[in-house]
């Protein structure tokens, strides 16, 4: 079994993403819905992919108790894996183009330039979600590690 982990905290984007790759019968799938929460998960276990959402809460919990969300808690998180020396392929899944507030905004094109310039061992590129099209299904297909699909 391949382990995929999915590390978002909105239910709608985890459940099509599922339903995109539950068809490849070889994939396991571990769910997180904070930053604390998947990194423990990525000390303590090893995965063959990591779809992570760029904007996460601190933890899990009620929307009132989650703590700050992180606008940019994804690439808190592979700055992480790169010091622990976790070198999973990540994309990054996201609905947002825009992160951050004010003065401080940075456009996901740009996220996506530094990860790339950053992380360019496991950094396979960044989907953009949008529930009202299916452009992102094909965009995140396409950037799945070669091999890791047996049904291909």
């Amino acid at each position: 079994m391949v382990k995929i982990l999915i590390a978002d905290d909105e239910p709608q984007k985890i459940k099509e993403v599922l339903e995109i790759l539950s068809e490849f019968k070889t994939l396991e799938f571990i769910e997180s819905h904070s930053f604390d929460s998947t990194v423990d998960l990525l000390l303590k276990d090893s995965f063959q992919l990591i779809i992570l959402d760029m904007s996460l809460p601190t933890f899990e919990g009620k929307c009132s108790e989650s703590g700050r969300m992180r606008a940019l808690g994804g690439k808190d998180i592979l700055d992480i894996m790169d010091y622990e020396e976790i070198n999973t392929p990540v994309i990054v899944f996201t609905q947002f183009d825009v992160f951050g507030r004010n003065r401080e905004l940075i456009t996901l094109s740009d996220v996506d330039k530094g990860l790339r310039n950053n992380y360019e061992d496991i950094y396979l590129g960044s989907v953009m979600y949008d529930s009202r099209y299916s452009e992102w299904k094909e965009e995140l297909l396409k950037l799945l590690p070669k091999g890791l699909l047996s049904d291909d």
